[in-house]
């Protein structure tokens, strides 16, 4: 990676709303994987307390 983007990802990571952007895809992404990581993924919500157990 070159240092230039390396700054421009620094800056990114640094912004809230990128980086919650980035969270709410990778878990749509999980989401829709299949069951088995759906399994996992509910599981993983029920621990944060997005649904209930």
């Amino acid at each position: 990676m070159t240092a230039r983007d390396q700054r421009i990802g620094r800056r990114l990571a640094q912004d809230p709303e990128v980086t919650n952007r980035l969270i709410q895809q990778g878990i749509y992404s999980i989401r829709y994987q299949g069951r088995r990581i759906g399994d996992r993924k509910h599981e993983f919500d029920q621990n944060l307390g997005l649904v209930a157990r």
